[in-house]
């Protein structure tokens, strides 16, 4: 398993905006400019950590298990507040995550993930905001379940073809 941790303001992705640049509708991630920035700089951000990890481990392969921790800033009004259940939508976070994963070529593509943990929570007095990423191969899994898919499969078609064979 692989742990990266990565330090900033997380950003989420999935809200577009539509502008005119020289008489064409062009499509931008986010919806001013600010949002833009801290979207641009978060996937930069994962990017890096991601390659750096890429870089002295390879490319994670196989159906993968991927658990993120989101920290966030705790609001000044609430402070008290244990779970974050406001916005940023978690999918929309975990979209940017997942999306820089795959172009910092840790993982081959996000549609290799099988299993998917997510969770977003105040940072706290000895945590900064960012989130934290564990990437395991399921491919050893993969292979022990197939072993024994093909096992029950030749028991049940042995069965089926030779009932005889089963009452002795």
């Amino acid at each position: 398993m692989i742990t990266i941790e990565v330090e900033g303001s997380p950003a989420p992705q999935g809200s577009k905006s539509v502008v005119m640049m020289k008489g064409r509708p062009v499509m931008l991630e986010g919806k001013s400019k600010n949002g833009r920035a801290a979207h641009k700089a978060w996937r930069t951000q994962v990017h890096v950590e991601c390659a750096t990890w890429k870089g002295r481990m390879g490319m994670v392969e196989g159906p993968l298990r991927v658990r993120i921790a989101f920290r966030l800033e705790r609001p000044a009004v609430g402070a008290f507040r244990t779970f974050h259940a406001t916005k940023p939508d978690l999918d929309k976070l975990a979209r940017a995550v997942l999306d820089s994963m795959t172009s910092s070529g840790i993982i081959a593509d996000d549609s290799r993930i099988a299993q998917l943990w997510l969770a977003k929570h105040y940072v706290t007095d000895d945590t900064v905001t960012g989130c934290t990423i564990q990437i395991e191969s399921l491919a050893k899994e993969e292979a022990t379940a197939r072993d024994v898919l093909k096992a029950e499969s030749r028991n049940t078609r042995s069965r089926t073809t030779n009932p005889t064979k089963e009452r002795a």
